[in-house]
């Protein structure tokens, strides 16, 4: 299976409550590197998990968006 590091945006918001407008206008998507082996490539959207064992199992699974990767690097 390919391990990847995968560098992709999130979605991101200051906190709850009430905040001013202008403060919240300069909110940008949070830059995020998540390291993993490729489940599936669908096109659409990318599956990685962290850690995997020899019987077939997975953690650390993550399903990222294909429009929210910048940069997919082979490790």
């Amino acid at each position: 299976m390919q391990l990847v590091r995968v560098t992709w945006l999130d979605a991101y918001s200051l906190s709850s409550g009430w905040k001013p407008v202008e403060e919240a206008r300069k909110l940008k998507p949070v830059e995020v590197k998540s390291v993993g082996y490729v489940l599936n490539d669908a096109g659409t959207h990318l599956v990685i998990a962290s850690s995997l064992t020899d019987d077939g199992d997975c953690d650390g699974d993550l399903v990222i968006p294909a429009a929210w990767i910048c940069k997919i690097e082979e490790l």
